[in-house]
């Protein structure tokens, strides 16, 4: 949701043959840790003394995968369920602070090999937190940019299940905002390309898109794009995720809004093919 209010948990690293682990290991995190943090903070920074909480529930599932070419497959089956709070707060004007954090449901059921005896991967407990900033950088324009970094960490238990090769990563993003009109409506358009490191296949590169339309004062519609690339290591061919979001946020009271959106992976290269719903609940204060 927002930036990417789903996120950061992934399927184990669960023990067995090469393939089940190729399918249900550190490349499926590529996908179900796409979305992190919320998409209305963006590039912009908050006025002094005020903040917006987002809490968000997710639900993703996925039985199939896509391999190295690209082409759908059949994988260990798993299941999903998320809940977590994103917080940004001005600070000052020129700096908003950023936090996340959360608790992750996950559980996946697969074989070593055809006809052994079905081993199921569970965890439940807290997954990733993240505490950092935001800064201006300028403007071009009516473009506004602005920079990110963000430290990440979770426990040693959920670091298998979650976006994070060690307990601690860090994040650092370009931010782009441009307001824009659509169909004469009140739209815009809002770019991140940053570094994640540590991440379960090495260093990551991502690239997150969002399009927001405001088709009345109280509702506004979300197209997101959330995509992860991490270079070959290890041995293995690069890793490639992506995700595609459509969602509306809706304004039901003077400082709170309702979003509910669904998503899938439409393409990708060792990686799940994952598909879920979420909701979220925004507060401004």
């Amino acid at each position: 949701m927002a930036r990417a209010v789903l996120a950061d948990a992934a399927v184990a690293r669960p023990p067995g043959s090469a393939s089940t682990r190729a399918l249900c290991g550190a490349s499926t995190c590529l996908l179900s840790c796409l979305l992190a943090s919320p998409s209305a903070a963006g590039a912009l920074l908050l006025p002094e003394s005020e903040g917006q909480a987002i809490v968000t529930t997710t639900f993703a599932d996925a039985t199939k995968a896509y391999d190295s070419s690209g082409r759908t497959i059949n994988a260990p089956p798993y299941n999903k369920f998320e809940l977590r709070t994103y917080i940004e707060y001005g600070l000052t004007n020129e700096f908003t602070v950023v936090g996340e954090a959360g608790v992750t449901d996950f559980r996946s059921t697969y074989q070593d090999f055809p006809g052994a005896p079905p081993t199921v991967s569970q965890y439940r407990g807290i997954g990733v937190s993240a505490l950092g900033g935001r800064v201006p950088l300028g403007a071009l324009g009516d473009a506004l940019f602005s920079l990110e970094a963000s430290a990440r960490a979770a426990p040693a238990e959920a670091a298998p299940y979650s976006d994070i090769r060690s307990r601690a990563q860090a994040d650092v993003r370009l931010q782009m905002f441009k307001p824009l009109e659509l169909w004469e409506l009140p739209a815009f358009l809002d770019m991140q390309t940053g570094f994640r490191s540590s991440g379960q296949l090495g260093q990551e590169a991502r690239v997150d898109v969002t399009l927001g339309l405001h088709a009345r004062p109280d509702l506004m519609f979300l197209a997101q794009s959330f995509s992860v690339i991490s270079p070959r290591t290890s041995g293995r061919s690069v890793a490639y995720a992506q995700k595609l979001e459509l969602s509306a946020v809706y304004d039901f009271a003077p400082k709170f809004s309702l979003q509910f959106g669904v998503f899938g992976a439409p393409v990708g290269w060792n990686g799940p093919a994952e598909r879920g719903a979420a909701t979220a609940l925004w507060w401004r204060f």
